[in-house]
């Protein structure tokens, strides 16, 4: 359809040239990199936008690494499907970090510049919420840190954020039974046996090697695992971090959120951030806590005390701010987008001295890549995941009594 076909309809029975193409692919990490063929986030290779090792994530200095060129990314994809053998593909994928995609039939597409890393995933739900949850210990370290000084024995188990109190026990029990009951009518799937325990369901490494619906998908086996297993570590390392804001300064946080005076279209955070209680915090009301209510009242937290960490602490803030508010913008410009690279490198220079304990998350590299991003296709927001994510939203509201063929029938 990319170079035009012709449809003929009641109204041009002459027929109509029509064209459509698949250009950019917007997503999170993990669709991105299985989308597109690319390594894995804890992989050697853990970029799709350039050529930074993952032993070297810290690097701020972009002159340091290389971007990817779409050509070099198809021939290396087209290389690794045309190797005769699975060590050579692995040989190729660790020298190159690309697999394989059915996208790459798609020869109109650049695999690299027509990519979009979404703002919504990575800013919102990324760094914002981790720099408040793990480096200011917001939210569920302050919740683990009451809940560790009651029992310093064994840690109550981390918090999701979801509603559903679910049983591990009885899920793990019922999961076994069904697992029998679909050997029993040989239903079994043609893939590797699923790995189940009571801590957690992961798929196992061989499923992800083989997987049946596509030969040639050979994923790299850290690209879920180990994303995972670096979200446990984080939340296992907040049991030792301690939240910087006191319980005055948390009660002058809640009063701002709960007394300001803002638009009625504009989402309200919990007046009670911080707490359990309140469950998940959706990405607008991420944006608007750093947007509209931490600008209101950290500053005057901070410069009342007069404390030179403080002011350090505000100077970072304020960097991270400075980024939000270039990145969710509708519009941009190269001056913005050198802007926003500017605060961006001074608040991970200044996030290393300040939270020293805290690692570095893939996230946070592929950040720096907005600028280039905003310089290519314009203002972010307009290629967000924002109106997918409320089309999902409004699809999961649908009643079909899980019927969906029944009701697609129906419907028609």
């Amino acid at each position: 359809m990319y170079h035009g076909k012709l449809i003929r309809t009641y109204r041009h029975p002459e027929g109509i040239i029509k064209h459509a193409a698949v250009l950019p692919v917007i997503g999170d990490l993990m669709a991105i990199c299985k989308a597109l063929g690319f390594a894995g986030i804890r992989s050697h290779n853990f970029c799709s936008f350039c050529d930074l090792c993952y032993s070297n994530i810290d690097c701020l200095d972009s002159n340091l690494w290389n971007l990817h060129n779409g050509v070099n990314v198809r021939l290396a994809a087209e290389e690794w499907r045309q190797a005769q053998t699975k060590v050579q593909r692995k040989e190729i994928f660790d020298e190159h970090g690309v697999w394989y995609s059915s996208l790459h039939k798609l020869h109109y597409r650049d695999q690299v510049q027509h990519t979009v890393l979404g703002m919504m995933h990575n800013l919102i739900e990324g760094i914002l919420q981790h720099h408040t949850c793990v480096k200011w210990g917001i939210g569920i370290i302050s919740a683990k840190n009451d809940s560790a000084a009651e029992d310093n024995t064994t840690p109550p188990a981390t918090p999701t954020g979801n509603k559903l109190n679910i049983d591990i026990d009885m899920l793990y029990d019922e999961l076994a039974n069904l697992d029998a009951e679909s050997q029993g009518h040989s239903d079994t799937p043609s893939h590797g046996k699923r790995l189940h325990s009571k801590s957690s369901l992961q798929f196992s490494d061989d499923e992800m090697v083989d997987s049946p619906h596509d030969e040639e998908f050979q994923p790299d086996s850290d690209s879920d695992s180990d994303y995972t297993n670096e979200e446990k570590e984080e939340h296992e390392a907040a049991w030792h971090a301690k939240c910087i804001f006191g319980p005055e300064a948390l009660s002058k946080i809640h009063e701002c959120i709960a007394g300001a005076h803002i638009p009625t279209w504009i989402a309200r955070p919990p007046r009670n951030l911080g707490e359990k209680s309140h469950g998940k915090l959706k990405a607008d009301q991420w944006l608007t806590l750093f947007t509209i209510f931490l600008p209101l009242i950290l500053p005057e937290i901070w410069l009342a005390s007069r404390k030179t960490h403080d002011a350090a602490l505000l100077d970072n803030f304020h960097d991270l701010v400075k980024c939000t508010n270039i990145v969710c913008s509708y519009s941009a410009s190269n001056f913005l987008a050198d802007d926003y690279l500017y605060h961006y490198i001074k608040y991970r220079q200044s996030s290393k001295t300040l939270f020293p304990g805290v690692t570095t998350r893939p996230n946070h590299h592929y950040a720096m890549h907005n600028a280039e991003l905003m310089k290519f296709w314009g203002p972010l927001p307009m290629i967000s995941e924002f109106p997918y994510e409320q089309h999902n939203s409004t699809l999961q509201k649908i009643k079909t009594n899980w019927h969906i063929c029944e009701a697609d029938l129906k419907s028609c």
